[in-house]
């Protein structure tokens, strides 16, 4: 291949560290006998981030006999778009117990449909609410509560840019794969001290 690193988000693993928690958080709310239906809000159809958090999903339903994806949603990164689209979705008297939206901005929007229908969500609402990218308002919604989970796509990559293009000139040998170090956050794990530091 004509590169010697390649630097970025490991989208797969982002899905990935989301369905474990909510496998975990299931097992402490012993609900692992019980039917857990999945509305899937997706991002723009084709993007990688897109590609690799709809696999772990899927991946993670195929594997699981409760787990149900009972719709999903072509939100393409947008809240107004989602905003519609959960709002039709939600007239359909369709019940779920779970979002998981690839993308906060899609989550913002369905937020906003889940609010106006009278649907509380998050930390001791009806529906579980897992969001990718963590930017600083979705963690303020983590920390009041209305979030449940925010998956960090850590996009600082310029330092660890520059960290690796030093290291090449002085001739260490490194993976042809850098996968940015990406955590994720719940109302337990959140201060305002984490969010007021936040460069995104």
């Amino acid at each position: 291949a004509l590169y010697s690193c390649w630097i970025g988000s490991d989208f797969y693993n982002e899905g990935k560290i989301a369905v474990n928690w909510l496998d975990d958080q299931l097992a402490l709310q012993k609900r692992t006998d019980e039917d857990i239906n999945i509305l899937h809000i997706q991002g723009t159809d084709g993007a990688t981030a897109q590609l690799m958090r709809t696999k772990a999903l899927e991946d993670a339903v195929a594997e699981r006999e409760h787990w149900n994806i009972v719709a999903q949603l072509k939100g393409e990164y947008t809240e107004a778009k989602t905003y519609e689209l959960v709002s039709e979705y939600l007239k359909t008297g369709e019940s779920f117990d779970v979002i998981y939206s690839e993308n906060d901005n899609m989550t913002f929007g369905a937020l906003r449909a889940l609010n106006e229908a009278g649907i509380t969500h998050g930390r001791y609402g009806e529906v579980t609410v897992i969001t990718f990218d963590a930017v600083r308002e979705a963690l303020q919604y983590c920390l009041n509560g209305k979030i449940d989970l925010c998956v960090e796509c850590n996009p600082l990559h310029g330092p660890r840019v520059a960290d690796i293009i030093r290291r090449l000139e002085r001739g260490d040998s490194l993976s042809k794969k850098n996968y940015m170090e990406e955590i994720s956050f719940s109302f337990s794990s959140l201060t305002p001290e984490i969010i007021n530091a936040r460069e995104y």
